[in-house]
């Protein structure tokens, strides 16, 4: 866990000392809460310390002179008073003077905040914002605080107040753009910086070297290319209030950021966000590059720095940043920890040298925020790759189970989110249609099974007498019952009435468990009184399908074409006035008027049907879309027609379909939207699809041709590699996907077959989201793992 610590220090007004503010604690987030804010205090005059602190840097000055490519030279004399042992004293009074003055009461209450709300093992950005040069230089590093908390990294700022910390975006390129000037090389050995910048390329960095460049080289280049970070190694220095500096860039020619400032404002717009000066006494140039020029962030050395120093800063510094992926504070802190312990007995006090100047209102970006771990280019490529991939799966019938399996799903949702939707999407009840049941009481009281066809006569004469547009009689009476009760009152009444349908059973492909055998209907009857009632079953036992017609094969004893749903929907239709029936059938399409919606004839690769088999495209079938009411129509019981008990509105001008509803009786079936549906429901289904489509313009199922599915698919392909591309964060790609693959892709496949019938490949989609993720990620972590050992060893 990350927790930013933010100290205001101004100078009081009239008494020498500073007023200090705690203004917040917080977790290093842009939107999170303060923890902590508004504590006050104060604290005494800086200037003894200052005092030796300007001693130190005189006495480091003059110490440095022993030092030739560090190696001490014995025949250079230092003066009586300066020796490592006495810089190393005095390095150890500025740190207790330091230590002395942050423990003074009136600050003792703001460093006991701090404390209580912070925990070692975590990694923490303590930003000082003054204005006050002399707090500047000190080595706030020194204090016990940042002993105590190994993971804290001192941070100098200006003194304006911001709101809140913003994070840097992410240029939307592959590589980490670095331009590495080396500047006036006197006495300077860059092999082995170049070296370091060079060994980036390996951390997905793309460094552009400039070697001395002129003032103008050097403004091209920042103007007229795009940067994440410019690195500066060189000689440099900044005057006395550590307001201004200046760095020198070979033959003569040096440049201050006042002078770059047009130049540097156009590479911070292109996305220039950090600025490492491995220079001598950078802190004035900090200061400008990051209040005059903008720049976010900028880490340089405070004093004058030796080579070898600054090169082992930047090796460590880069190793635990771009390598190892910590964030930029704690890499320089690392850094300093590193060349303390390579360096101290040398030099009492260099861990003081680097120091991190920033724009207060900046969040300093992690290596990986610096760039994208894939192009848009490489995005592309690898969801054209895993659509592909996943297009010929499904072509070859792979995913066709589970294609189904969520057509279902989204069918059986559907009535339960139309009732979150405006009424006018809402779908109500069938009042065209009235369902007759048998009911497992029916059966009770007529005291025998089947019902009688004098029962059935009876029913039918009741009806009648409402004037329905037509009858479904959806139970077999080919053969006589209980030796012929009412016989000749059945078939009488069949042949002379023009409203009743019945039904036959077409032969069926031969089975284990079944004979191709069909179920020839009522003697005596035309085909035109005719219609048969097999339902269309999936290998997985589910009516998806509706089927309009289909010859019959030779000697087949159920002798009509057409099914009983398309036999009561025409008879409707033909009595509806202004209306011209006028079927029209094409090579894939059927439709029953000029104008009306065509039912498209099921083919091999419709929707998630992928693979077919011949037995399983016979005759004319298209997709069912079941209503979504809680149901089709008003329903009543056959002894409820019996006994007269019925509303002659629920009968007058509708098509009543009579047949068992009894769970007893083996005409129940699977659907998409019920694991119990009674035939003569399932049939009502299929001529209220007739019906709506025709009178309503209510939509059909349909589908898209193949490259339409393959578009949507390479969509939202495209979309998990813009996720990848996108979030840098685990946790934040983690979410994001739940997102698309949980709620935005299902959701809006479901109101797209809610509002106009079309079925999306859902599956394909979803399938193609992970794999397309999974891909960009093995292909963006299994480099960096092998980076990271090489590095390791």
């Amino acid at each position: 866990m990350s927790k930013l610590v933010k100290l205001s220090l101004e100078a009081k007004p009239l008494d020498p000392g500073y007023q200090v503010e705690l203004l917040a604690i917080k977790e290093e987030s842009q939107q999170t809460r303060n923890l902590v804010e508004g504590v006050v205090g104060e604290l005494a005059s800086v200037d003894a310390i200052y005092q030796k602190y300007q001693s130190w840097s005189n006495q480091y000055s003059q110490l440095g002179l022993a030092w030739r490519g560090f190696r001490f030279r014995e025949d250079v004399i230092l003066p009586k008073e300066i020796s490592v042992a006495t810089f190393e004293e005095l390095c150890e009074e500025i740190k207790q003077d330091i230590n002395d003055w942050l423990n003074t009461p009136g600050f003792r209450q703001i460093a006991n905040t701090i404390r209580n709300h912070l925990q070692p093992s975590e990694q923490i950005r303590f930003i000082i914002k003054t204005t006050d040069h002399k707090l500047w230089q000190l080595p706030w590093s020194a204090w016990d605080f940042f002993e105590d908390f190994p993971y804290a990294e001192v941070v100098r700022s200006p003194s304006e107040a911001y709101s809140q910390e913003e994070s840097i975006n992410a240029t939307a390129r592959k590589k980490v753009k670095i331009l590495a000037v080396f500047g006036d090389k006197t006495g300077i050995d860059y092999q082995q910086d170049q070296d370091s910048i060079k060994l980036l390329r390996s951390a997905d960095a793309e460094p552009q070297m400039a070697q001395e460049p002129s003032q103008q080289k050097l403004r091209n280049l920042l103007r007229y290319h795009s940067w994440d970070i410019l690195f500066f190694a060189g000689h440099s220095d900044s005057q006395a209030d550590k307001q201004t500096g200046r760095m020198y860039l070979g033959e003569g020619e040096s440049i201050t950021p006042s002078e770059l400032k047009a130049s540097l404002k156009t590479a911070v717009d292109n996305g220039l966000k950090i600025a490492i000066l491995n220079s001598c006494d950078g802190l004035g140039l900090a200061r400008q590059l990051v209040t005059e020029s903008q720049i976010p962030l900028v880490i340089a050395m405070r004093e004058p720095v030796p080579n070898q120093v600054a090169q082992a800063f930047l090796n460590s510094f880069l190793l635990e940043y771009a390598y190892k992926k910590v964030p930029l504070y704690v890499a320089v802190r690392k850094a300093r920890e590193s060349i303390e312990e390579q360096f101290k007995e040398q030099f009492p006090g260099i861990n003081w040298l680097p120091i991190i100047y920033q724009n207060p209102a900046i969040r300093p970006p992690l290596w990986r925020e610096l760039h994208r771990k894939v192009s848009l280019k490489q995005v592309s490529t690898f969801s054209l790759a895993c659509t592909s991939l996943v297009i010929i799966l499904r072509f070859l019938g792979l995913l066709q189970p589970v294609e189904l399996w969520a057509f279902d799903f989204l069918m059986r949702m559907r009535p339960s989110v139309m009732q979150l939707l405006p009424s006018a999407l809402r779908e109500n009840m069938d009042e065209r249609l009235l369902i007759v049941g048998v009911t497992e009481k029916d059966i009770q009281e007529e005291g025998n099974f089947p019902i009688s066809d004098r029962t059935l006569a009876q029913v039918m004469q009741n009806l009648e007498k409402y004037s329905p547009r037509a009858i479904g009689l959806d139970i077999y009476r080919d053969l006589p019952i209980r030796e012929g009760e009412g016989r000749e009152e059945l078939l009488k009444y069949l042949r002379a009435s023009d409203r009743v349908i019945a039904v036959c059973g077409l032969q069926q492909p031969e089975s284990e468990n079944s004979a191709n055998v069909g179920t020839p209907p009522p003697p005596e009857l035309s085909e035109e009184r005719l219609g048969f009632s097999n339902l269309p079953e999936d290998k997985d036992g589910f009516i998806r399908l509706q089927s309009l017609f289909m010859e019959p094969d030779e000697g087949d004893p159920c002798n009509t074409p057409f099914s009983l749903s398309y036999q009561l929907a025409s008879k409707y239709l033909q009595q509806e006035q202004g209306l011209e029936l006028t079927p029209q059938e094409g090579d894939n399409y059927f439709r029953l008027t000029e104008n009306s919606p065509s039912f498209k004839l099921l083919q091999p690769h419709t929707g998630g049907y992928q693979k077919l088999d011949e037995e399983e495209l016979g005759g004319f079938q298209t997709l069912l879309n079941y209503r979504a009411s809680p149901k089709i129509a008003e329903q009543v019981s056959l002894g409820e027609v019996l006994e007269g008990n019925l509303d002659p509105n629920l009968v007058a001008n509708r098509v009543v379909l009579i047949g068992y509803t009894a769970e007893s009786v083996s005409d129940i079936h699977h659907t998409t939207i019920s694991h119990n549906m009674p035939g003569v429901i399932i049939h009502g289904h299929m001529v209220s699809q007739m019906l709506s489509a025709v009178l309503d313009n209510r939509p059909l199922i349909w589908t898209f041709l193949w490259w339409g599915d393959f578009l949507v698919v390479l969509v939202c392909s495209f979309a998990g590699g813009l996720l990848v591309w996108q979030f840098q964060k685990p946790l934040s790609l983690f979410f994001a996907e739940s997102l698309l693959l949980i709620i935005i892709i299902p959701v809006g496949c479901l109101l797209m077959i809610i509002i106009n019938g079309g079925w999306m490949p859902l599956i394909p989609s979803m399938v193609v989201l992970i794999v397309t993720v999974v891909s960009l990620l093995v292909y963006i972590i299994y480099p960096s793992l092998r980076k990271t050992r090489q590095v390791s060893k």
